[in-house]
Parts: C-alpha cells; structure tokens; sequence
C-alpha cells in the first residue's frame, strides 16, 4: 500500500516495487495500472488514506517521479513508445484532484488557489513533468465543479486548461467508476448525452464502465454540437497514444515465461524490504526492543490483526471457543449436503428451528439469501459452514474471511483462489502469528495465541483469554488496527474506499483489549497494521490526551509502539525481524497523527496565526493541545530512546 511506501521515504524502493509491479502485469497481458496513488493525505478520516504516500507536497512528487519511472521504465514523454513492451506499463495516476480533502469520499474541496497549488497539485505537477501517461478523475467538486466535468481554478478546468493548456499534459484523463454518468445527479446534466459533453469537454477522455462514451451517446452529440469535434477527436488520440506506447499495436504479447514472478523468491524479498522499512517505531521505552529472542520462553500473540487460527479456534472476538467443521458438516455433525441449494428464506428458516444447537446460514449467490443470514440468528458465514448460538463452538475462519489478513493487505485485496495463476492467494500472506510461531519453533519457545477482539465488533468474550494468554508469557505482541475492502462500510470494515470515519480511535473493542493486557503488567508491544493514524482513547477526565504523555490507553505501560501501516504479504516476517532485532526500523512518518479528531485541520493555515497557537493560543482548547500526537517525520531508530 502507499501509506506504507511513503514511510520508506525511499523514492529508489518505491521505483523498485513500482518495477515489479508493472513486470507481474505484463506477464499476464496488463499494459495500464491504474497507480500510483498520488493524492495528500491531510484528513486521516477519509477511508482511502492507506493508498496514498503521505500529507506532504514535496515528499508525495518525488515519489510521484519514482513510481512513474518505475511502471514506464523511464521518463519518456506520451508521444514515445514504452522503455520496453515486455516491462513496462501505462502510469494512471489517482485520483485527481484533493480527494478526500474533507475526509468524506466524494466529498468537495472549497479551498484558495494558493493551498490548490502549493499543496494538492504539486504532485501531479510533478507526473506530469515524470512523463506520466494517464490520470483517474476523482469522485469530489472542486470550487464548486465536479472534476468529472474538468473541475475549477482560477485558470479554468484543471484538465483542459491547466494541465493541458498551462502544463503541458499530453496523456489521458480516465474518469473512475460510473461517475460520467452520475453527472445527471447534479442538475448539470439531464441525461446520458448532457453527461457526456460535460466530461469530454472538460477533459476527461475515457469512461469508466457506464456506458456515456458509447456510440449511441456520443454520435448524436457530435451531431448536434452538444461535443465538439475537436474535443472528441482530441479524446481518441490521447487514449490511441496510450495503447500505441504500450506496443498494443506492435504484436506485444505477454510472456507465459515470466508468471513465475508473481510469488517469486525475489519479489517476495522485496515486499519484505518494504514492509521492514516502511514500519514506524514510535516508541521504545527503555529498550523494549529489540527482543532478547534467546532469553525467551514464552511469547504471547493477541490482537485482531495477529493472525488467523485456520482451521482451529479463533480465540474469541465474535464468539468463544471453536468447532473443526468439515465440507459439508455443521458443529454438530450434521449432514449440510441437503441444505446447500435453499433458495427461500423460508426454507431456510424453517430449517434452522430444526436445529437447537446451530443456526445454519448458508452463503449464497443471491441477494436475497445473503440478506437470509441475520434472520436466521446466524452472521456471515462459507459455504458449508455454519454460526452456533452463543454458548456453542464456532467454526474457525477461512483464509479468503481472515480479517488479519486484510488488515496487512488492506482495500481490493484478494485472498480468494486465483484460477489463473492455479495459486491461493492466501498462502501466501504471512501474519504475524505465523512468523512468532515460526520463530518460536526454531528458536525453541513457546507461542500463545489469542484474537480477544473483532477488528471493529463489540463482542468482549475473547478478552479474558487474551488478558489470561497476555499474564502466564514472557511477552505480549498485542496487534491492533484495522481491515480493509474494497468497497463500503459493513459494520467489519474500518478502512477503505466508502470507509470513512467520524472517529480517530481504534474501532470496536480495540482500546479495551489494549488497555486490559497492559493492566496484567507484562511487558507489552504494541503493532498496529493499520490503514490511517489512531487515536488511543482518553485519560480519566474524559479528554483526548497525547499517546505520549502518559496519560491515555496507550501509556507508560506499553514498552514500545511499531506503526506497520499495511505490510502486505510479507508483513509478518519483516515485523518479526524488526521486534527480533534481526533489521533496525527505519520508517518515518509521512503523516502526522493528530492527538484527537477534533485536531484534524488541512494545510493553509497562517503562519502568523500558526505561532500563536503555538504559544498556548487558540490552538488549546479545554487543556487539550492542538499539536499532533506524532509529527510528521517523527521516528525512533536504532532502539535507542524512547
């Protein structure tokens, strides 16, 4: 993820996975990938922070530059040919422009020119002059346009006329996901046909799956002037210039030689490097860390991000105890064969009550039988699975339901079998539990493992587990954090696109967990894989105070404090060999934490007005400081302070 890119802050790395990146792809026939992410992220609430690099300008354009250079294989300008067809990609960056500027997704962005450009632009700026090839509109207004009809600045549209006419820009604009159309939804368009002269006329060259740019749409504008031919014409070669410099013209083919990349010894070892140097140590008091790994004989692993027990009991968070089902079986034994075509919420129910034990919840196809689930007493379940009533066992989780792993991989993450490449993506994925217990068994102690928590449920009947695991080891590796999808907000989801957050704080029962294992007084590290910056709750007056001071959940207790950001598939063993001492974390913050969500401001801020609030002025409000909890660039390395 690029959060955890512009940790490294090391636009070389971040050239090198961009490298990677744009090989995989062509190996399987992609020629565009739709990245970098390159928007700021200056309001951690917004639910796609974890694919941008960082808040600020200057660091977010280098790494704008090194991922353009790596996907392309160099700074050829649009007109040019690929470095090479068989490694290189089409950049599209995203999403353009301030998006998630007020920390909603689609949220508008009513800001001076003065922030626009020396904040919000500066990275696009710097695409642009990288060569960069495509861009992805973005879902918000900008000053009061939709940037799907080319947004507003002093100069005009942002598209056409400022990075058309201003910049120099030859690439294409790509609109995201249906959102020419929803053009209609803003009284600017009165249908398909308005939408579409909108968007083309403020720059956008392609539409993204809604059918706007279809013949029948765009030949009677044509026809009728609605869409200047100069503008259609200009659209079909931006997007022709695109697929000629991919070599898509040219016989490029993919290369069946090269699929052994994906998962490959040498990728993997590169998804490592960058998990261990995007990690952020915050804290590390009195040399918690590094572990003396051969002194120890006992480690306990607890958190909703440490690992999935496949097959085995979860250890709590959405029910207590476990169940080895097979195929086919519920808890208790029961044949499920006969039950897998229920079509009816009836039938299904009516099934159920034939059960005392179990509520069986098969998942379907189809909307209506997924909406089955909550009226039969049962929650999300897996084909031939079933959830018991409290008090019952419950079946253990499955890798493509593993919330821990969405939580290292974050949104769009797939972990479901890919057909193609014959692999489980999810065996390849490594979490934190596994690598302790790897490392247990060669180092020969021993490893407790318990979830106490759901990422963001409310069910604490794993906790005393968790708190009993965290008393009886020599050390707690408590993982916290968050779970990212690819769309939307269930209840489960914390992080992601449509996943916006009004609080800062660590969801559900998070904060409770943590606060209980450090009252057992063992000592406690704290990992958090995570999509955005926390908060760690209150002190005892009920204000939001610095995780620094001693005051709040995260205090004195905790000996030290690792930010993993989205470690990916490697993630737990380069967090293994960070709390092993085996690598020195290196990772700095590329976004401040705010100390509590009211603190949350975007740049733009007086520098005259900035120094007083600094002396004590309108930046404290009720005792509670305005400063971040971490600053931007902060890090402890080298396991030397804390």
């Amino acid at each position: 993820m690029g959060a955890t890119q512009g940790a490294t802050w090391n636009a070389s790395l971040v050239a090198e996975v961009a490298a990677a990146i744009a090989l995989e792809a062509r190996s399987w026939g992609g020629d565009r990938g739709l990245s970098p992410e390159i928007s700021l992220s200056t309001d951690p609430r917004f639910g796609r922070t974890e694919e941008n690099f960082g808040e600020e300008p200057l660091h977010g354009s280098v790494l704008a530059a090194a991922a353009v250079a790596g996907l392309q294989g160099g700074p050829e300008m649009p007109t040019d040919y690929l470095a090479a067809f068989d490694t290189a990609i089409v950049a599209e960056a995203k999403h353009c422009c301030a998006y998630g500027y007020s920390g909603l997704d689609g949220g508008a962005a009513d800001m001076s020119e003065k922030s626009l450009h020396d904040v919000y632009l500066r990275p696009w700026r710097a695409f642009i002059r990288a060569g960069g090839r495509g861009m992805m509109a973005s879902h918000n207004d900008l000053n009061g346009r939709p940037m799907h009809a080319g947004g507003l600045t002093a100069r005009g549209g942002i598209f056409q006329d400022l990075f058309r006419g201003a910049w120099d820009f030859t690439g294409f604009v790509h609109s995201d996901w249906g959102n020419i159309g929803f053009l209609t939804n803003t009284r600017m368009a009165a249908n398909a046909t308005g939408a579409a002269a909108l968007a083309m006329r403020g720059g956008v060259d392609q539409a993204f799956c809604d059918g706007t740019y279809s013949p029948g749409v765009l030949a009677p504008a044509l026809a009728s002037g609605a869409i200047p031919r100069a503008d259609f014409e200009r659209a079909v070669r931006n997007v022709l210039s695109a697929k000629f410099a991919a070599g898509l013209f040219d016989g490029a083919l993919p290369d069946p030689a090269r699929r052994g990349l994906i998962y490959s010894d040498a990728h993997k070892a590169l998804a490592r490097r960058v998990a261990a140097e995007g990690a952020v140590l915050l804290r590390n008091k009195g040399g918690a860390l590094p572990l003396n790994v051969g002194a120890l004989k006992s480690v306990a692993v607890i958190g909703p991000n440490a690992g999935c027990a496949l097959g085995a009991s979860s250890g709590g968070g959405d029910g207590a105890g476990g169940c080895a089902t097979t195929p086919g079986t519920d808890c208790d034994g029961n044949d499920l064969t006969k039950v897998m075509n229920i079509t009816t919420g009836a039938a299904c129910c009516a099934l159920c009550a034939n059960y005392t034990g179990c509520a069986i919840a098969v998942l379907a196809t189809d909307a209506n039988q997924c909406l089955l689930k909550s009226a039969c007493g049962g929650r999300t379940a897996n084909p031939a699975r079933v959830l018991c009533d409290p008090g019952k066992p419950q079946p253990p989780p499955t890798p493509w339901t593993c919330r821990a792993m969405r939580g290292m991989l974050g949104g769009y993450s797939n972990l479901e079998r890919n057909e193609d490449a014959e692999a489980d993506n999810h065996a390849h994925v490594v979490t934190v539990l596994e690598a302790v217990q790897a490392a247990g068994a060669a180092r020969g102690f021993n490893v407790s493992y318990a979830e106490g928590v759901s990422q963001a449920g409310f069910d604490a009947g794993g906790i005393p587990a968790a708190v009993a695991a965290a008393a009886a080891a020599d050390v707690a590796i408590l993982v916290l954090g968050d779970g990212g999808e690819s769309v939307g907000y269930d209840g489960s989801v914390s992080c992601g696109e449509g996943a916006d957050r009004p609080s800062l704080d660590l969801p559900g029962l998070q904060l409770s967990l943590l606060s209980q294992v450090l009252d057992t007084g063992r000592p406690t590290i704290v990992v958090v894989a995570h999509g955005r910056p926390f908060t760690f709750g209150t002190d005892y007056g009920g204000q939001a105070v610095s995780s620094l001071d001693g005051k709040g959940a995260l205090d004195a207790r905790a000996g030290a404090v690792l930010a993993a950001w989205r470690p990916g598939c490697e993630g737990g063993n380069a967090i293994w060999d960070i709390l092993s001492g085996a690598v020195s974390p290196s990772g700095r913050l590329a976004q401040s934490w705010p100390i509590s969500v009211g603190a949350v401001r975007v740049p733009g801020i007086s520098p005259a007005y900035a120094k007083f609030t600094d002396q004590g002025g309108a930046g404290w409000t009720l005792g509670q400081p305005f400063a971040p909890a971490f600053p931007l660039g902060v890090r402890v390395s080298r396991y030397t302070r804390s």
